[in-house]
């Protein structure tokens, strides 16, 4: 029997912490200042990132008795629908920092 690999989540937590969490001096843009600085688009953008929030949303949204995502217009948009979803099965450390490659 093959031995198993680190869960999704898990997975996304090391690239996270790999490629967006920066430990130093920072000004913040409210010119605030910090000692830490996460970024999560290195990660949300990478090919690893975007396989594990893409399996990981659909697994969210099939938890949730989906097969689909309905869409209301005039409620919110898809995305922000999707990134609820994804932002639930990542954890709450998380949740409030992911930004999924908004602009």
């Amino acid at each position: 029997m093959a031995e198993s690999g680190p869960s999704d989540r898990d997975a996304l937590v090391a690239l996270l912490k790999a490629r967006s969490v920066r430990f130093g001096e920072f000004t913040l843009a409210s010119g605030a200042r910090s000692s830490y600085y996460v970024d999560c688009r290195p990660s949300t953008m990478s090919a690893a990132g975007q396989r594990l929030i893409g399996r990981m949303g659909l697994a969210a949204i099939r938890a949730a008795g989906a097969n689909a995502v309905a869409y209301e217009p005039g409620v919110e948009d898809l995305f922000f629908r999707i990134e609820a979803q994804i932002i639930d099965a990542a954890g709450a450390d998380f949740g409030g920092n992911l930004q999924l490659a908004r602009s």
